[in-house]
């Protein structure tokens, strides 16, 4: 064992806690779990590991488990400043580990490598200096295992390569690794990591495009594509890992620089090996003997051999690489239909896929969804077709057309022939012909459907399940191109195969995901006929669906119910039981979970009518939930949830049940509990509460404490205020409801709640926070309070504060159309007000902006203002005007990007996107190109992607949420009222406006100029 090593007392102890995790009694591995957590923040451990691993009288189990150890605490703890791993530890740590390079067996020797490569990424060249040196000089030695060991080591570490050491990979280990990938007699495996190697430095580069790397890149590239030609050119081997990895370079060289005067020379083994290994592929993976494709073998370090599937998957990667690069593209685009002839044969179904496909929908669904992430040599083949379509239209679509009918005459002529495995080629050419991109006017689906698709519905045997669910994926993928007569027996065909009872679940689930692809395409006046037997056929498959299956029928459910709120009302009893046992089962699955949701918003937003019934099947499980929220907590938040579903369609006031059964166990949670999730999700159901009942509420008392529904919601508010910023974001959208429906009911506690929003608004730094305590000082005022407002907040120093975060943080508002109004309105009315106090308020402006493009940094400790950026200050006034001036500007931009859309811009023909194309070439090319000088700052990014994911917030369907559309502001033209508000403002206090629109922008004062003359 390791004591016999000599080695310190933390390795003995770590080598019988190492024993321990090994045994199979359960009591003495949980006993060495213990041991271990007791170990490892004591000085020694790593050491400790690093002695145990490298003691070779240890057993190779014992010595795995502790460079697994190993390997995750040095990517925990190494680069982290520590007490835990001081400097004295790390130092003997490194000069231990590369003995393990040599070690006899391969698992111990990838392990070593990889840790000192995670090790290398943080200490070398700076703390580890002569460690590429080290690697370099066992590389060039005679041990195999030390060669070997070193290898994988530097491939490892090339993953992290950087600006400061790129330059080491290229001058010393550049020649070396190209003379070794070069050499036919150096083992195949070294000669695939030095390409890899290789590879990974070009990734590098072109990620960065750093002048130096470049010109040193390419003065090596004819050697390099010498090579790619050679390795290409050899006869097939049983690991296909060498030439796989050459494509793979070949690929990111291709789409790092233009290399049109190589690409000619190599491309001939590419086609060369294209062509060649397809009869390999159809006889050793689509039929191999016996139906079973051979268990990849494993080569002499026990890694898995690459086989002909993964190499062909290489070639179409790299074929799609060419057909991005225009000047590679004009050398393919002659053999199109080749290209995609050949594609079609690798696409077939293997023996494999259809066994595992027949047994298991969901391998089914996840395998043959052209939008998988699955690899599969099917899908890259696939993929290819699209990028031939998508760069090179006017070649591909006919050679997709040619190439198919081929592949379909060979396919009949094999079924004539009597050969089983006719359909697969039939398969693969119809899944091909997916690919398309049809015009409008375009007959090519609808007479392809006509002529090759009908008799797949007909088909018997085993087989024909999956030519009949590729003939329904094939009409709804292309439905809006068909012809009434020719879709709708495929589509009558999709809907009775739900119906049936001696159909597989996999024909079924083709069936269905037709159907998913069609309803959005059809008519309402096509689909309401089918919809019961649609809806049902497809609720009645839930209690049999997990996993993908599941999703695609809710999703299709989703769609069915979008069809005809009549239909949807009339099945709420045939649908409802269904889709609350889903939930039951799923709450926890965010993805299962939300659909479920929407459909249910669906149902519950069809027809009043269905509420009843609908809430006599919820509010029993939401009361259980909610009241026991320690026996079920997994399921309160998705509970929550469902309950704000169900009550946003419900009409004012709620239904009785929902305030006296619900209500009471939904304020005892959120008033008792410190679960953000939970607070979150009640702070949205509490506020349709206020919206939809507020009344109710104010009048029910709580039979516990004997508070009254409004006073239980105003200390929830008080609650949210004082909770951190990510929880608190919530207690925006309610205090404007409390407001706004419960004024009445607060009285002097109106004046409590602002001030206690303001003290909040001082510590707020969460931008979406900022934006929600704001609104309900901008609800206020675009309501008609503006005058009111400011008396209520009195002193001129909030009121300066309060505007001050408003105009800075208004141009960042992003959560929906109806926010941004009360913005631009809320100011507006406060401008209207001529209050006195507002003159000497004095606001942040525009953002300045240093000449070198870099934002000024300065710290701030005014009242509550955290300002970490630099302002123009301009009075209140100028800041509205220019605010409502690029509201302005921003609507009549909108306007323009619907007329473009619709036509009334010129279109781009295939030529304009091939000199843009010809542009991008031109740039991977430009050695002059600055590193990072087209790259925004982090604050920047993280600006554009707070853009990107508030605009999500209320999506583009807030037309269709009913608490957005009910909202006063929502019907309210901005264009209409700022031009009103502009034109009576020059009419009434013609001064000041002319003293602010003085101080405006070029660009404001066009916008106003068009105003006034609107």
């Amino acid at each position: 064992g390791c004591r016999r090593t000599n080695e310190s007392p933390m390795s003995h102890a770590l080598y019988q806690c190492l024993l321990g995790l090994l045994e199979s009694n359960e009591g003495a591995r949980k006993q060495a779990e213990l041991d271990l957590a007791t170990m490892e923040p004591a000085p020694g451990f790593a050491l400790g590991l690093c002695n145990v691993a490298l003691a070779e009288s240890a057993s190779i189990p014992v010595r795995q488990m502790a460079l697994v150890l190993l390997k995750k605490y040095t990517k925990d703890k190494w680069a982290v400043e520590s007490s835990q791993l001081t400097d004295a530890e790390k130092q003997p740590i490194r000069q231990l580990l590369p003995r393990g390079l040599a070690d006899p067996s391969s698992k111990i020797r990838k392990l070593v490598a990889y840790i000192i490569s995670v090790i290398g990424a943080w200490d070398w060249p700076q703390t580890w200096p002569s460690l590429m040196n080290d690697l370099l000089t066992c590389i060039q030695g005679t041990d195999p295992n030390l060669v070997s060991g070193a290898m994988s080591c530097i491939r490892d570490l090339s993953q992290h390569v950087d600006e400061d050491t790129y330059p080491m990979y290229l001058d010393t280990l550049g020649p070396v690794f190209l003379s070794m990938a070069a050499t036919p007699t150096v083992p195949v495996k070294l000669r695939a990591i030095a390409v890899v190697v290789f590879t990974n430095i070009v990734d590098f580069v072109n990620l960065g495009r750093m002048k130096d790397a470049i010109k040193k890149i390419k003065t090596l590239l004819p050697h390099w594509f010498e090579t790619i030609g050679a390795i290409l050119a050899a006869p097939d081997a049983h690991d296909y890992i060498l030439k796989k990895e050459a494509v793979v370079l070949l690929s990111s060289i291709a789409d790092a620089f233009k290399v049109i005067e190589y690409i000619p020379a190599v491309l001939k083994f590419v086609w060369q090996n294209f062509v060649t290994c397809l009869p390999k592929f159809v006889a050793e993976i689509v039929c191999p003997p016996g139906g079973i494709a051979p268990t990849p073998d494993e080569d002499a370090e026990g890694d898995k051999v690459v086989g002909v599937d993964q190499f062909a998957c290489s070639l179409f990667d790299l074929l799609g690489v060419l057909m991005s690069k225009v000047s590679a593209r004009k050398l393919i685009k002659p053999f199109t239909v080749q290209i995609v002839y050949y594609t079609i044969g690798y696409m077939q179904m293997t023996m494999e896929q259809e066994e595992s496909w027949r047994s298991d929908p969901n391998q089914y669904i996840e395998e043959t969804d052209e939008d998988s992430f699955t690899e599969s040599v099917r899908l890259t083949g696939y993929g290819l077709l699209h990028d031939m379509v998508d760069h090179a239209p006017k070649e591909a679509l006919p050679a997709i057309h040619t190439a198919v009918r081929q592949r379909l005459q060979e396919s009949d002529q094999m079924r004539d022939m009597g050969n089983a495995e006719w359909w697969r080629l039939h398969e693969a050419a119809v899944f091909a012909m997916g690919a398309f991109h049809l015009e409008d006017s375009d007959p090519t689906a609808d007479t392809f459907a006509r002529e090759v698709l009908g008799n797949d519905l007909i088909v018997e045997g085993p087989h024909g399940d999956f030519l009949k669910g590729r003939a329904l994926w094939f009409v709804g993928h292309f439905l809006e191109h068909l012809s009434h007569s020719t879709s709708h027996p495929f589509f009558h065909a999709a809907v009775a195969t739900l119906q049936t009872t001696d159909k597989t679940l996999t024909l079924k689930v083709a069936a269905c995901r037709a159907i998913g692809l069609a309803v959005p395409k059809l008519d309402g006046s096509t689909l309401k006929p089918y919809m019961p037997t649609i809806i049902t056929g497809l609720c009645a498959l839930l209690p049999h669906a997990t996993e993908h299956m599941l999703v695609l029928l809710l999703d299709t459910i989703l769609a069915s119910v979008k069809v005809s709120k009549e239909i949807t009302a009339q099945l709420e009893p045939q649908i409802s039981p269904y889709i609350l046992a889903v939930w039951s089962h799923h709450a926890t699955d965010p993805q299962i979970a939300a659909c479920v949701c929407d459909i249910l918003q669906g149902i519950a937003s069809s027809h009043p009518s269905v509420l009843p019934g609908l809430l006599e099947r919820v509010i029993p499980t939401l009361v259980i939930i909610l009241s026991s929220p320690d026996k079920l907590p997994n399921l309160v938040e998705g509970a929550l949830d469902l309950l704000c579903i169900i009550l946003t369609p419900c009409p004012a006031p709620l239904p009785a049940p929902l305030v006296t059964q619900v209500f009471p166990p939904v304020m005892d949670l959120l008033n008792s509990t410190v679960d953000s999730s939970f607070l979150k999700a009640g702070a949205r159901a509490v506020n349709v509460y206020v919206r939809r009942s507020h009344e109710m509420l104010s009048q029910w008392t709580h039979p516990a404490s004997g508070k009254s529904g409004s006073i239980l919601v105003m200390e929830f508010a008080a609650k949210l205020l004082s909770l951190e910023d990510m929880v608190a974001v919530e207690v925006g959208p309610l205090i404007s409801a409390i407001v706004t429906f419960m004024a009445s009911e607060l009285g002097p506690n109106l004046v409590n709640m602002l001030n206690a929003v303001i003290a909040r608004l001082a510590t707020a730094k969460l931008p979406s926070l900022i934006e929600a305590l704001v609104l309900v000082f901008a609800r206020l005022a675009a309501q008609g309070h503006s005058r009111q407002l400011l008396d209520i907040i009195g002193n001129g120093e909030a009121i300066s504060f309060i505007l001050q975060k408003w105009t800075k943080h208004c141009s960042d508002f992003h959560t929906g159309s109806v926010n941004i109004k009360a913005s631009a309105i809320g100011l507006a009315e406060i401008f209207k007000t001529q209050d006195p106090r507002l003159d000497a308020v004095v606001v942040p402006g525009d953002l300045i902006v240093q000449h070198d493009g870099r934002k000024t940094r300065t710290k701030n400790k005014g009242y509550g203002l955290d300002q970490t950026e630099q302002w123009t200050q301009i009075p209140l006034r100028l800041k509205i005007l220019k605010v409502l001036m690029m509201e302005m500007k921003t609507i009549e931009e909108k306007e323009m990007a619907i007329l473009t859309r619709k036509g009334l811009a010129g279109e781009e023909d295939e030529d304009d996107d091939e000199d843009e194309d010809e542009a991008q070439d031109d740039y991977a090319e430009d050695d002059d190109h600055v590193p990072g000088s087209s790259f925004v700052d982090a604050d920047q990014l993280q600006h554009i992607l707070d853009q990107l994911t508030d605009s999500d917030d209320d999506g583009g369907e807030e037309w269709d949420n009913p608490l957005v559309t009910e909202d006063p502001l929502y019907g309210v033209d901005l264009k209409g009222y700022i031009v009103s508000f502009v034109c009576a403002i020059h009419q009434q206090a013609p001064q000041p406006l002319a003293q602010a629109a003085s101080a405006l922008r070029p660009d404001e004062k066009e916008v106003l100029t068009r105003v006034l003359h609107n």
